[in-house]
């Protein structure tokens, strides 16, 4: 996969496992733009300034995602604990 640029903002990604199919080529496709400098969606280069994104993901069983969401508020210190920034 393509490195996440020095200054970009980090998105991690749980996602179910029967999405597998086509997220993988979309997060591919989506970095690689950002680290050419364009946006994914228009194309166009980046503005100055603007930070490029970088998404991580991994597969993730529904019911044991959801609980370790609850378990990072509720219960930090246990073994089940997730932190996505999305979990679809």
């Amino acid at each position: 996969g393509v490195a996440a640029p020095d200054n970009a903002i980090e998105v991690s990604l749980i996602y179910a496992p029967e999405e597998e199919l086509y997220i993988l080529d979309a997060i591919r496709e989506f970095n690689q733009a950002f680290a050419e400098g364009r946006n994914p969606v228009t194309g166009e280069r980046l503005a100055s300034g603007e930070q490029p994104i970088y998404v991580t993901g991994r597969s993730g069983s529904s019911g044991t995602v959801h609980q370790g969401i609850i378990n990072a508020v509720i219960a930090p210190n246990n073994t089940n604990v997730e932190k996505p920034t999305i979990f679809s």
